[in-house]
């Protein structure tokens, strides 16, 4: 009711009889809405901060209101580097048998994206994490080391990113030259390992090890990258407008940026590739000296090197801006373009594969080999009638197919055994052959291929990674060491981290403060108490590769590692609550005591009733009210505020 007259309720004081009749009935006045307004405080209350809406009318007691409970400000609630977790990351000081877990990384992982470089490869793992195996000279395994690796070892991604597009580049025949090159789900350009000739693009070019992953320079503020391709010692890539950027060794205007660069003068930061007016590119590849696009217009594009005819374009005439790929009929329109050592391929909207360039291996999968170049694209032939084609790629000297039911060719050089065919003869294999199931896995259905200088890689349809081909440089990554060919598909190793110890702060975990998961590998530690501050919690594993049945690969080579956590130790305070004047009238409990740590935020409690009263905020000692979303910073109580129900009537 609206304020003012008061009005007689049945709980009431009884009133006494009257010793006269009472005058007739009035017609009652006419009421206001039954809600009432939201209460006014008297002037020389403090306003407060989170009042719950008044109760109905008619009710004994304050209405109970859902309030937002703010969650407690411990941020962040856990840390991972190098795929290591801490959670939670602070908790109370000068306390004893507070606890905290330490997980390791995922054990069976499996590989979403591969690619397969001069002597190293790259994938991305199923648990968002980048691997690295292989030739590791300048640090193009990116995991802070120039240390080959036999198993697939995690690159060091920079703190809060993850990789989603990877490519591996260098070249075969100068020893330990490859780079990496990488988009993260921050939409910036990373690069590592060799930078000679400015591959890298981060403004510098020397020949010192880049072993940790670091942003390409951008071209303009904000540029974020869709699209990146690693060639012999040039890199491009593509950004979110649809301009192709480039940078590196330019000797032969592989760049694209309309100039030529002598010897040893090299583009350490991206330039933008000269696209014909009104073109965008939609794919890019880098090969050794060349280039190659697609258009948005369909068409294939190319630049650089044209010595084998390689670009395609029906001459042998190297050039420094992109020039169309001569189309086999006037209606081509291409859909996938690979550059290779010195041979191209390419598939159209049919699905047909074409190859151009060099052939002296049958690398064109033409049915025959030849020094002659092809500078216009031709049929690949096919291994059985109405083959279409899902996924192609060049490597050195070898070429590497999927067809559109899932099984994977090879063709061209085979010295390692790098066509998967089971052989390893230096013979010429012009004609397309099926790469072999790995063994015990009969009709092997592959959805993707990556052809390195003398290894390939591969995926099957159940996420499985798989190799064949040279493992002089471990590039094979199936733990194995003997450096001798593999000419059918090994399955890659899955790598796994098993803790093996704990220092806080320099204080060991033992084994009587410490519990194991058997299948996680998961520690879940009690911490010594510490006074407050932020402490390092190392972390010391046992690094190996696990076999296809999650076995330990025998005679693989295992390493140890440490990483460095970080845990708060923060002051504890404790939060006491007052029903204030309520107290003595109220049956409701007093709400419990919270113990937010320093920093942290405290929830509105469960509120209290007094019959008559709206519950209007909680208050600090000085009178003023408590806002629930400020850090606590030390022990206090919070009284109750309160203000009487009022009525009028109109």
């Amino acid at each position: 009711p609206p304020r003012g007259t008061h009005h007689t309720r049945r709980d009431d004081p009884p009133t006494q009889t009257p010793r006269h009749p009472p005058p007739p009935p009035r017609t009652p006045p006419r009421r206001a809405p039954t809600r009432p307004p939201p209460p006014h405080p008297p002037p020389s209350a403090p306003a407060p901060a989170q009042a719950p809406p008044p109760p109905p009318t008619g009710g004994g007691g304050a209405a109970r209101q859902a309030h937002a409970n703010p969650p407690l400000n411990r941020t962040p609630t856990s840390e991972t580097v190098d795929g290591f977790t801490l959670s939670p990351t602070k908790g109370p000081a000068n306390t004893a048998g507070t606890h905290t877990t330490i997980t390791p990384p995922a054990s069976g992982i499996t590989f979403t994206q591969i690619s397969a470089g001069a002597r190293h490869s790259l994938a991305i793992g199923s648990d968002g994490n980048t691997y690295a195996w292989g030739d590791n000279w300048y640090g193009q395994l990116g995991d802070d080391t120039t240390d080959g690796r036999s198993i697939p070892v995690r690159v060091r991604t920079p703190a809060g990113v993850r990789f989603t597009q990877v490519s591996a580049g260098g070249n075969n025949v100068e020893d330990h030259s490859g780079f990496s090159l990488a988009i993260g789900d921050d939409g910036h350009a990373y690069s590592w390992g060799y930078n000679s000739y400015g591959e890298l693009g981060n403004g510098s070019s020397d020949n010192n090890p880049h072993p940790t992953p670091a942003r390409v320079t951008d071209p303009a503020p904000n540029t974020t990258w869709t699209t990146i391709s690693a060639g012999t010692y040039h890199s491009l890539a593509i950004d979110s407008n649809g301009h192709a950027y480039s940078w590196g060794d330019n000797q032969w205007g592989q760049l694209g940026n309309g100039t030529t660069s002598a010897w040893g003068i090299t583009q350490n930061t991206p330039v933008r590739v000269h696209t014909p007016a009104g073109v965008r590119f939609t794919q890019v590849s880098a090969g050794h000296y060349y280039s190659l696009a697609i258009g948005d217009d369909g068409h294939a594009y190319s630049w650089g090197l044209n010595g084998d005819g390689q670009l395609g374009d029906n001459s042998r005439a190297d050039k420094n801006t992109p020039g169309r790929v001569t189309d086999p009929d006037p209606y081509t329109n291409w859909t996938a373009v690979s550059a290779g050592w010195q041979h191209s391929l390419a598939i159209d909207n049919h699905g047909y594969a074409y190859s151009w360039g060099r052939n002296d291996v049958g690398q064109l999968g033409n049915g025959s080999s030849d020094t002659n170049p092809h500078p216009t694209p031709t049929r690949v032939t096919d291994p059985a009638a109405n083959t279409t084609w899902t996924s192609i790629d060049a490597g050195y000297q070898h070429s590497l197919a999927i067809d559109n039911h899932g099984h994977a060719y090879s063709w061209g050089l085979n010295g390692y055994g790098q066509l998967g065919n089971g052989s390893t003869d230096s013979n010429v294999r012009p004609t397309l052959a099926p790469v072999k199931d790995p063994a015990g896995h009969p009709n092997t259905t592959w959805t993707t291929i990556s052809a390195g200088s003398d290894h390939s890689l591969a995926i099957d349809n159940h996420g499985h990674t798989y190799s064949w081909g040279s493992n002089r440089w471990l590039q094979l990554g199936d733990g194995s060491i003997d450096l001798r060919p593999h000419p059918t598909p090994v399955r890659v190793a899955s790598p796994r981290y098993t803790i093996t110890g704990v220092d806080v702060d320099g204080t060991t975990i033992g084994a009587a403060d410490r519990s194991v998961n058997p299948r996680t590998g998961v520690w879940d530690i009690t911490l010594p108490s510490h006074a407050p501050g932020r402490v390092d919690v190392t972390v010391t594993y046992r690094y190996e590769g696990l076999d296809a049945n999650n076995n330990v690969i025998a005679g693989s080579v295992t390493t140890t590692g440490s990483v460095t956590l970080h845990y708060t130790y923060a002051t504890p305070y404790t939060v006491r609550f007052s029903l204030g004047d309520a107290a003595g009238h109220t049956s409701s409990p007093t709400p419990a005591d919270q113990h937010p740590l320093d920093g942290e935020t405290i929830s509105w409690p469960q509120d209290p009733e007094w019959e008559h009263h709206w519950l209007t905020g909680w208050a600090k000692a000085d009178g003023s009210s408590w806002d629930f979303n400020t850090p606590v910073t030390s022990n206090m109580t919070l009284t109750a505020q309160w203000q009487a129900w009022q009525f009028t009537l109109n």
